[in-house]
């Protein structure tokens, strides 16, 4: 729970970063913002789903937490494919990062798809391992999100700020 914790404070850290420094309809940073804060609160939704997907919860409980996973991670998609049109001026490390974190998202998509077929059957041993994989893919995101966002400002504030 610690991790998926710290993974949510680092995706709304990033997030905030974003809306604290690009000038109202800078769309390139908006959409990497919007696609991190997507991501974060996709971690939060996983703690949720770390207990109610558990001995502890009810298996009503551990689908909406799933459902609310892959929607964030939707919403987290497309504002990622808005960011590659509207970033695409800004040189090939952010196309590279954009890309980066695209793949993550991908990778995040299958393995929160894999998470609920493995939680339907409550106290089914897969859905533990399943979870742990959902979320190390949200954390890779959030760490692509703020390589994207340095990547594609042309800076590394963002980079140091969340690999120190």
């Amino acid at each position: 729970m610690k991790l998926i914790s710290a993974i949510q404070g680092a995706a709304a850290l990033v997030a905030v970063a974003v809306y604290g420094t690009v000038a109202s309809g800078a769309g390139c940073e908006v959409d990497i913002g919007e696609t991190t804060l997507a991501i974060g609160n996709a971690a939060a939704h996983m703690k949720n789903a770390t207990f109610n997907c558990g001995k502890d919860g009810t298996p009503a409980n551990c689908r909406a937490d799933v459902a609310n996973i892959e929607s964030e991670l939707s919403t987290a998609s497309s504002h990622a494919s808005d960011a590659t049109t509207d970033c695409s001026d800004k040189g090939d490390a952010c196309e590279a990062a954009l890309t980066n974190l695209t793949n993550t998202l991908t990778a995040a998509n299958k393995h929160i798809e894999d998470t609920g077929k493995a939680c339907a059957f409550h106290g089914d041993p897969l859905c533990a391992i399943a979870l742990v994989e959902s979320s190390l893919s949200i954390a890779a995101g959030v760490v692509d999100g703020a390589t994207a966002l340095g990547d594609c400002k042309g800076d590394n504030s963002t980079k140091v700020l969340y690999l120190k």
